[in-house]
């Protein structure tokens, strides 16, 4: 019948998949022999997915086939209502005290989503011109934002709730080549220019200019920065085989990948051959399950049954954790005695830490009140060096005991004063602290008492996210970094001599030991749920601490790339540049930092939370169950060329001749030779579902309102990485929810980012409602799941 019923890798490992009469998929069992099972209701759709420790999901329906309601693992219920027109009108999550927080929606006639009203009852208010672009938003408190656009639909301005206005130039291809700022604000123009195939040539921004080279393959092979120079070259897989600085004293980096493209070797090659080389293994799920790191220390990992962390062994350390049915942590044991528990509601936000057994008797609980949309309102501590009190919010989630402008940044707080740029990005603190950012929004300098510390950052290393390798002061390397998986380890000059050290990571990805070459622990770190520092030993300096990010004393606040986390408040002290998943409410609220829920999920990037699944980045997991090249998942962030990353996937393909060899596909607009980055990745090729299955498009057409929106960042919607065929009921009921998100995601991004549309496009296919229905659901036949989780 054409069903795919098993795939085998290239490491012999074999997933396998069932069916029931009805051409209903029953079953996947995994490469660990972990198998998910799944039971329909009378109409063919999924109604109860049963997982392999024996936990189940249900899903409930309306007569229209609109979803109603997701039973977790933990009997934990949310519910959704419609409007006439099956518009999403309403999630209500049950969470004691509050048992209906009800987020509510509504819609014009076009489908724009124009007010969405919270669980405390304050609105936000969209408008939209005649062509449904959004031409003003209006905060719960009143504080208006306005747009404006070209005739190709470009934004060419927009006046922040401070009022001031920035407007932006496009090129013919209307790709973004100026961001100007208001001219009051003193503030320099950000800059683009273009190669003649439509990768960055230049960028232009208050530290200068970075230009940008690239290797007959069209990937990046040169950027020059400010700051220095970085190299790359690939293997030819296309992974980044080698990265390089041109400074003295300056990293150099060579990687290596298993014929799964996962990463196996990460080798400083500033450190003594054989002493340089850190070793990745996986098991046949690709989970990672050793870590071997220079020094001779090894990192273990075990896995549940649903592939969940349950403990990580280091040499000089052991961590294991017990899970809730639904796969948050309940509990901690580490080696040294130290025990935490920890409590939820149930819509799984932190309610109580309690930390017992520790040998250096830092113990005590925690103990959090929130409001229906996950403000802290009370927090109850008999932690040392952690206070207790209570708190209040304005309409706008802005915390009474602080100071804010209309755009929402935080001006004051706990007796320091901010200032911030043309884009919300602070700037400085108390006159005393200066910081500088490039034109992709990563912080290149910061300086304070006259010294000044130049970032190098690399954009193409296995974190997935941008990562400083280098840091500069008065033109010479103090301080260099290396990364796999994690960042593996820093090199510094301590008294005129070269300091390498190590990171140890626990199971939820904290820095807690840091040893030396030798494998002696020198330093270590315990932190609270919000990563405030509780115990400290050990005087190396190093800033990178909770879920392994930066840590900055002088501000007091984590540097998580879009945003600064305040571990205090457990807030950011900016908005969320995201406008969040109208299925998931708690993504709406402007300063919550994961949701609430800093146990279970990390946000690296400043705008999107990740549930841990395991300690490496997203980038890397979502290549490791592709199989694609590292490469491809990065170049975005590195060259800032709108279609990257789906276009150089595809174009990998092609490369390799896999799409044209199967026959599948048709590709009507081919007219150059295979390899010609521009036309041979506009191909739009046509392939066909199995019998009773449909094309489902997870980038909508939308009647060509999706097509020509998508098309304006260079995103095919006809690039089969973003189909999948799905059960003919599957299929109705996804795109009841589906069309709907959508409509609420263009209302609110009128400009197409290929990076915030794959972000948004994996938290929908991630999200409760919907991931049990697209797990029914298969690639295209002969393809793979391109940059998406599954």
């Amino acid at each position: 019948m054409g069903r795919l019923t098993s795939t085998l890798d290239a490491q012999s490992h074999t997933t396998q998949y069932a069916y029931d009469d009805a051409g209903n998929q029953i079953s996947v069992t995994d490469s660990n022999l972990h198998k998910t099972q799944q039971q329909y209701d009378s109409r063919r759709r999924p109604s109860k997915t049963t997982y392999d420790d024996g936990t189940t999901t249900q899903h409930a329906y309306d007569s229209l086939g609109n979803l109603t309601a997701v039973t977790d693992q933990a009997n934990n219920v949310v519910q959704y209502t419609y409007d006439a027109a099956n518009q999403l009108k309403s999630v209500i999550q049950t969470a004691s005290p509050n048992p209906q927080n009800t987020t509510a929606y509504n819609y014009d006639a076009n489908g724009n989503l124009t007010n969405l009203a919270d669980a405390n009852s304050h609105t936000t208010l969209n408008g939209f011109d005649v062509l449904n672009q959004l031409k003003q938003e209006t905060m719960p408190a009143g504080q208006v934002q306005t747009r404006t656009y070209d005739a190709a639909g470009n934004l060419i301005s927009l006046t922040d709730y401070n009022g001031k206005t920035t407007t932006y130039s496009y090129d013919t291809l209307n790709r973004l080549t100026a961001k100007i700022p208001d001219a009051s604000l003193g503030e320099p123009t950000v800059g683009f220019t273009c190669t003649a195939t439509g990768k960055r040539a230049s960028m232009t921004d208050a530290g200068g200019t970075t230009t940008y080279t690239y290797d007959n393959l069209d990937r990046l092979k040169t950027k020059a920065t400010p700051q220095g120079m970085l190299s790359y070259t690939y293997d030819t897989a296309g992974n980044v085989a080698s990265m390089a600085s041109n400074n003295t004293n300056g990293v150099s980096t060579s990687y290596t990948y298993d014929n799964l493209n996962r990463l196996s070797t990460v080798v400083d090659n500033r450190l003594p051959a054989g002493q340089n080389t850190t070793a990745y293994v996986y098991d046949p799920a690709s989970n990672l399950i050793t870590v071997t790191y220079p020094n001779g220390l090894q990192s273990s990992l075990t896995y549940d049954d649903l592939n969940r962390i349950r403990a990580l062994n280091i040499t000089k350390a052991n961590y294991s954790y017990t899970l809730g049915p639904a796969g948050n942590r309940t509990g901690a044991a580490e080696s040294s005695g130290r025990t935490l528990n920890w409590s939820y509601d149930g819509i799984y936000r932190l309610t109580n830490e309690t930390i017992s057994l520790d040998p250096r008797s830092k113990n005590g609980t925690i103990t959090y009140g929130l409001d229906p949309v996950g403000n802290r309102l009370s927090q109850t501590s008999s932690l040392s060096g952690i206070s207790t009190g209570t708190f209040t919010f304005d309409a706008n989630d802005r915390l009474s005991t602080e100071t804010y402008d209309n755009n929402g940044n935080t001006l004051t707080s706990g007796g320091k004063t901010f200032a911030y740029d043309f884009e919300s990005r602070l700037k400085s603190m108390n006159g005393a602290v200066a910081l500088q950012y490039d034109g992709d929004g990563n912080r290149v300098a910061k300086t304070i008492g006259g010294v000044t510390t130049r970032y190098l950052v690399d954009d193409l290393n296995p974190t997935g996210y941008a990562e400083v390798v280098e840091e500069i002061v008065g033109g010479t390397t103090q301080r260099t970094y290396t990364h796999g998986d994690q960042r593996i380890s820093q090199n510094q000059l301590i008294n005129s001599a070269w300091t390498p050290s190590f990171y140890g990571y626990d199971g939820m990805g904290s820095v807690r030991l840091l040893p030396d070459v030798t494998g002696t622990v020198t330093d270590t770190y315990d932190y609270d749920a919000w990563g405030n520092a509780v115990n400290v030993s050990g005087s190396t300096p190093n800033n990178y601490l909770f879920l392994g990010e930066q840590f900055d004393p002088d501000l007091n606040l984590y540097y998580l790339r879009a945003r600064w986390l305040n571990p205090t408040t457990g807030r950011f002290i900016t908005r969320d540049p995201a406008n969040g998943d109208i299925l998931d409410p708690f993504t709406l609220h402007k300063y919550l930092y994961t949701n609430d829920d800093p146990v279970d999920k990390s946000d690296p990037g400043g705008w999107a939370t990740q549930t841990q699944t395991a300690p490496t980045g997203a980038v890397s997991e979502y290549a490791q169950l592709t199989g694609f090249s590292l490469t491809v998942f990065r170049v975005l962030q590195a060259t800032g060329t709108i279609a990257s990353i789906v276009s150089d996937i595809r174009c990998i393909w092609e490369l390799g001749g896999s799409w044209l060899e199967l026959g599948l596909w048709v590709a009507e607009d081919l007219i150059a030779p295979v390899g010609v980055y521009r036309q041979s990745c506009q191909v739009r090729p046509k392939g066909r579902c199995p019998k009773g299955e449909q094309d489902h498009h997870l980038l909508p057409f939308m009647n060509g309102r999706g097509a020509s929106y998508f098309g304006k960042c260079n995103m095919d919607i006809e690039s089969p990485e973003f189909h999948r065929c799905c059960p003919d009921p599957v299929h109705q009921q996804i795109n009841n929810i589906w069309t709907q998100a959508w409509k609420a995601y263009m209302a609110t991004h009128k400009k197409c980012d290929t990076e915030e549309v794959l972000a948004f496009l994996i938290g929908l296919m991630q999200s409760s409602a919907l991931r049990p229905l697209l797990k029914q659901c298969s690639p295209i036949p002969g393809f793979g799941t391109g940059p998406l989780p599954f």
